[in-house]
């Protein structure tokens, strides 16, 4: 991982891999991106659903200073101050920063793609959502500054302005 940084990549998650290497990315807070879903057959019998694990939403109350990365894996992460430069904030499902976004932000990194990503003022050097990314010198200039909101929009991310 720190010789992907040094050389200027951004590693956000993996595809693929057996479940020891999934564990490991996981522990290096990296998403697990879905591999391309199977066709359900017509003649399967309906699968009962599983009982869904208790979300782990985390809410942070400092700033998340450069070099710190922050993670929610199973949830949604809160955080009420400032992301600075270099810091990298990561969540299962949504992100909300109700400080300035200036480090990296990655959202629904199992794959979630209904997650969303809130911010009051954005200055982000990454964001990403279910393996979706966009890096800053690709941002609008009239969202730059702005409180948005993120998400995907036909496997593409949408930025959008909005009022507090």
């Amino acid at each position: 991982m720190d010789l992907s940084r040094k050389s200027g990549l951004i590693p956000v998650g993996v595809r693929g891999g057996n479940p020891q290497q999934q564990d490991m990315a996981l522990d290096l807070a990296l998403g697990i991106m879905p591999d391309t879903k199977p066709i359900a057959s017509k003649t399967e019998p309906p699968q009962e659903e599983a009982t869904a694990p208790a979300i782990k939403d985390k809410i942070v109350a400092v700033p998340v200073r450069s070099g710190q990365q922050v993670a929610a894996l199973k949830g949604d992460l809160v955080v009420l101050s400032t992301v600075n430069p270099g810091a990298e904030i990561i969540a299962g499902k949504n992100i909300h920063v109700y400080g300035a976004l200036r480090g990296r932000a990655v959202a629904g990194v199992h794959g979630y793609t209904e997650a969303r990503i809130f911010c009051r003022y954005f200055d982000a050097e990454l964001i990403s959502i279910a393996g979706q990314y966009q890096l800053n010198e690709d941002f609008d200039a009239k969202v730059k500054g702005k409180a948005v909101h993120i998400f995907l929009e036909n496997d593409r991310l949408k930025i959008q302005p909005f009022e507090i």
